[in-house]
């Protein structure tokens, strides 16, 4: 029985073609993990930040509790940018997580009208911003901040409030 010579030749041809067209697609797939460390800038080695980028740092209010990160412990010298959380929302005299939802784990609110918060002493309209975190926003006092309790109890200087304007005063470049 003569063998068919032609046929064997192009299957080989067609295995060739197969594997060098999934080799030049692998290539092409991991070609741009080997160009990025080549094209971009490396950031870690930027002394500086640019024009164009956006460093921004994260400080939870609540961080000076259990943590003990105070605004004092931020290094904002390398920050274009501070975000700051949190705040809340007054809806009918009351802010906080009044869902009832089973997987709520802080079913807490709070009056919205506060007479030890400046900022929240008189009424206070639906949808207004509120302080998530009054004592630590405006009311703490920070030792050697130059604050007085009437700085404190009428005019919201204190607080991380307080240390925040004093380490935007440091870093005018800091957007808050």
């Amino acid at each position: 029985m003569p063998l068919n010579i032609s046929f064997i030749l192009k299957g080989e041809m067609a295995m060739r073609s197969q594997k060098f067209t999934l080799l030049l697609l692998s290539l092409l797939h991991f070609l741009p993990l080997f160009l990025t460390n080549f094209i971009t800038p490396n950031l870690a080695l930027a002394d500086s930040p640019k024009q164009s980028q956006k460093i921004v740092g994260y400080f939870p209010s609540w961080g000076v509790y259990g943590r003990n990160y105070q605004v004092a412990d931020i290094d904002a010298s390398k920050l274009t940018h501070l975000n700051y959380a949190f705040a809340d929302i007054c809806w009918k005299g009351k802010h906080g997580n009044p869902s009832t939802h089973p997987d709520n784990p802080n079913k807490q609110t709070w009056n919205c009208k506060e007479s030890g918060v400046p900022l929240q002493n008189k009424e206070v309209p639906n949808g207004t911003l509120v302080l998530g975190e009054p004592w630590a926003d405006v009311t703490k006092s920070y030792p050697g901040s130059g604050t007085t309790w009437e700085d404190c109890d009428k005019y919201a200087r204190c607080g991380n409030f307080g240390e925040l304007k004093r380490l935007k005063a440091k870093y005018p470049h800091l957007k808050q």
